[in-house]
C-alpha cells in the first residue's frame, strides 16, 4: 500500500475486520507521520556584483572610495557607519556594475572550454547514429 520510499513514515497499522464494507477484504487503517519539505520561490534576479571585474579594478574602487570620504565631524558612530556603506555601494555600482542575467553557480576550476566539451558530449551521446557513438 505505501511506497518503497515512505516506508519509515508509517508507524501504527491496524486492520478493521468489523468494518461496515461492501466487500470481503478487511479495513486496512495506518497512522503515518510526514514531513513535507519547505519549498522556497525562486527569487527574482538578484544583482550581483561582478567578481572578475573586482579583481582587475580593486585599485580603482578603493581610489573612488577614499574619495567620496571624508572625516565627519561631529558624526555619530551609526551616522559614520551608514555613510560608508553608502559610500561603498554607490562606487561599487559606478566601477564594478552588475553581472547580466542570473549566472550558473560553478567551481572556480570549471572553465568555459570545459563546458564546451561536456555539451559536445552530451549531444553525441543522445544521437544514435554509429559515426556519433565512436565520437562519444
Amino acid at each position: 500500500m505505501v511506497g518503497q520510499r515512505y516506508k519509515n513514515s508509517v508507524k501504527i497499522t491496524r486492520a478493521r475486520p468489523g468494518a461496515d464494507a461492501d466487500t470481503d477484504h478487511n479495513l486496512v487503517a495506518m497512522t503515518v507521520h510526514l514531513q513535507l519539505k519547505f519549498i522556497r520561490k525562486k527569487k527574482e534576479a538578484m544583482n550581483r556584483r561582478d567578481r572578475e571585474k573586482l579583481n582587475t579594478i580593486s585599485m580603482e574602487l578603493s581610489d573612488k572610495i577614499e574619495e567620496h570620504l571624508e572625516e565627519g565631524e561631529l558624526m555619530s558612530t551609526e551616522e559614520r557607519w551608514n555613510r560608508l556603506k553608502k559610500v561603498v555601494k554607490a562606487a561599487a555600482v559606478d566601477t564594478i556594475g552588475f553581472q547580466m542575467g542570473s549566472a550558473p553557480r560553478r567551481k572556480p576550476w570549471v572553465t568555459t572550454g570545459m563546458l564546451q566539451k561536456i555539451e559536445e558530449r552530451t549531444k553525441r551521446k543522445h544521437q544514435s547514429t554509429d559515426e556519433a557513438k565512436s565520437e562519444y
